[in-house]
C-alpha cells in the first residue's frame, strides 16, 4: 500500500522469510512450500509466549497496511500506532502446541479474516504463511444476508418485515442488540419503538445494553432531534465504533455496560426522524464485515419506513390526543403490550399510575362543559414537568394513564403523591380544588397479565385488580 521499505531508503532491512530460512538453515525443510505459494510470510522465534518477528515479506506489510521493519522486533511493535486491536491468541497457541499447524480466525477482530499455517521446530523458531480470507467470506455473507432478506419480503408486511429484520440480523451478525427509535416531538423526547435481543444474553446484560441504548439519546441538555449520541440526524448518516478499545469518550461507557462494538445510523429524517442502533459485546462486531452486510440492507429499511410514512404515515403509528397532547388510548394498548414484554424480557420492574378527576361533575356544573377538557390539559402538562424521559403518559377518556418502566411500586406511589398534591391548587374553576385520585399497579408476569390492567383502567372488559393500590 505504498510502504517505502528499508532498502529503498538505502539501509539494511531483515530479510525476507525465504532468506531467513536459508539463514536458518531451515530452507530444506520448507522447500515444497515457500517456493509455490506467493503470499503474506513472517518468521522468527517464539519464547516463553513471546513472539519476535525476525523476518517478514512485502506481501505481508502490504496485507496490515505497516512498515517493513529494520530489525527484529516484537510482533506488537509492527502494529504500533493502528487503530485497530490485533488478535494473536491463535498464533501463539499453535506455536505453543508446536509443529504444523492450519487455523483461521478473525486476526483484526471483524476487519480482516485469515488463514495461517504455521510451523514451530523444538528450538522455538517458526515461520508462518497467512492467507486473506476477508473477501470470500464478506461476499458470502452479502449473498446469504440478501437471499435471506428477499425471502423474508415475500412473507411479511413491512412493518412486521421490520421486526423479522432486526431479529435476523442479530442472528447472522452474531450481534446482541437492535433498537429503532423515533423521535417524539410533542414530548420532546427519543422513544425506543421496538427492540430485539439475542435470545442467550441474560437479564443482567440485556438491561446493560438497553440502559446504554436509551443513555444514548440524552445530551448534558437532555435530548434533542438533531443528534443521537454523536450520529448527527441527516439524510443518511452513519455512526460506528468498530471497536471498544479505540472509543475515544465512550471506551468506559461502552466497557461499562460490556459492549464491544456500536453502529447506529439515521433512517429517516424530518419532524419524526428514526434511527436504527446496534449493539455488540463483541469487539470488532461492526467492523468492515458486518459493517458492509448492514449498508447491504440499509437501503431495505429506509424504504420501509417510508412506506410507513408515505402510505399510513409515521405520525399515525404514535397519534395523538389533540386536547392534551398525550398518547391515545388506542395506542396506549400497543404501548403497555409493548412495555410488559420489555419488562418481562430485561426483567426490570414496570408500574402503571392512573389518574382521575373524582369531582370532575362538580367542576362541569359550575365551570361549564369545557372544563373537562381543560382540566386534562392541566393535569397533562403537570405530568410531563414531573416524570422522566423514559415515562410515557396516554389518555383513557376522562383519565391519565402514567407508564413508569424501571420503577418499583413505591417509586411510582410517590411520583403519584407528589403530581396529586401538586395538582390541588390548579382547578381551572375558582373557588374549586381538583381532587385527582390515583390508582398504582405494578405489573408482574405471576400477579396479572397486561390485559388485565388495562381492563382495570377501561381499555376493555374484565379484570383481575391484585397487585394494585389506590388513593
Amino acid at each position: 500500500m505504498g510502504n517505502v521499505t528499508g532498502a529503498e531508503k538505502g539501509v539494511k532491512v531483515m530479510p525476507d522469510v525465504i532468506g531467513w530460512l536459508e539463514e536458518q538453515g531451515l530452507l530444506k525443510m520448507f522447500e515444497t512450500l515457500p517456493e509455490q505459494l506467493e503470499l503474506p510470510m513472517l518468521a522468527g522465534r517464539f519464547e516463553e509466549g513471546d513472539i519476535t518477528v525476525e523476518a517478514v515479506d512485502e506481501q505481508f506489510c502490504r496485507l496490515f497496511d505497516i512498515s517493513c521493519p529494520e530489525r527484529a522486533v516484537p510482533v506488537e511493535e509492527l502494529f504500533q500506532g493502528k487503530v485497530y486491536p490485533l488478535n494473536l491468541v491463535p498464533l501463539r497457541k499453535a506455536l505453543e502446541k508446536g509443529g504444523w499447524s492450519r487455523n483461521s480466525w478473525d486476526i483484526i477482530p471483524g476487519e480482516k479474516e485469515i488463514v495461517c499455517t504455521c510451523c514451530c521446530d523444538g528450538t522455538g523458531r517458526f515461520f508462518a504463511v497467512f492467507e486473506d480470507r476477508t473477501e470470500q467470506l464478506l461476499n458470502r455473507r452479502l449473498f446469504e444476508i440478501r437471499d435471506k432478506i428477499l425471502e423474508m419480503m415475500e412473507l411479511y408486511e413491512a412493518r412486521e418485515l421490520i421486526k423479522e429484520i432486526l431479529k435476523e440480523t442479530i442472528t447472522f451478525l452474531d450481534i446482541d442488540w437492535n433498537g429503532v427509535f423515533l423521535w417524539d416531538e410533542a414530548q420532546g423526547r427519543w422513544m425506543l419503538s421496538v427492540d430485539e435481543a439475542k435470545d442467550t444474553l441474560g437479564s443482567s446484560s440485556s438491561k446493560s445494553l438497553l440502559a446504554f441504548a436509551l443513555a444514548l439519546a440524552e445530551t448534558p441538555d437532555g435530548p434533542v432531534p438533531y443528534a443521537f449520541g454523536e450520529l448527527e440526524i441527516s439524510e443518511g448518516n452513519r455512526w460506528t465504533i468498530p471497536w471498544k478499545e479505540n472509543a475515544g469518550k465512550w471506551k468506559s461507557f461502552m466497557k461499562a455496560a460490556g459492549i464491544g462494538s456500536l453502529s447506529a445510523g439515521v433512517l429517516l429524517t424530518g419532524k419524526t426522524p428514526v434511527v436504527l442502533v446496534s449493539l455488540s459485546k463483541r469487539s470488532g462486531g461492526f467492523a468492515r464485515i458486518n459493517g458492509e452486510v448492514l449498508k447491504t440492507f440499509w437501503p431495505i429499511m429506509v424504504s420501509l419506513f417510508e412506506r410507513n410514512r408515505a402510505v399510513e404515515g409515521i405520525a399515525s403509528l404514535y397519534p395523538r390526543d389533540p386536547v392534551t397532547g398525550l398518547y391515545t388510548s388506542s395506542m396506549l394498548k400497543r404501548i403497555v403490550s409493548t412495555e410488559t414484554d420489555r419488562a418481562k424480557r430485561y426483567e426490570y420492574p414496570l408500574s402503571f399510575v392512573v389518574l382521575r378527576v373524582s369531582n370532575i361533575k362538580d367542576l362541569t356544573k359550575k365551570g361549564g362543559s369545557k372544563v373537562c377538557d381543560e382540566t386534562l390539559k392541566v393535569i397533562a402538562r403537570q405530568i410531563l414537568g414531573s416524570v422522566r424521559n423514559v415515562d410515557i403518559a396516554g389518555r383513557l377518556d376522562d383519565s391519565i394513564l402514567l407508564i413508569m418502566p424501571h420503577t418499583p411500586l413505591e417509586g411510582a406511589e410517590v411520583v403519584a403523591e407528589r403530581i396529586r398534591e401538586r395538582l390541588k391548587p390548579l382547578s381551572p374553576v375558582p373557588g374549586l380544588s381538583l381532587d385527582v385520585k390515583t390508582e398504582v399497579a405494578l405489573f408482574h408476569e405471576g400477579l396479572f397479565k397486561p390485559e388485565d390492567f388495562l381492563a382495570g383502567v377501561g381499555l376493555s372488559s374484565g379484570i383481575d385488580r391484585t397487585g394494585a393500590k389506590g388513593s
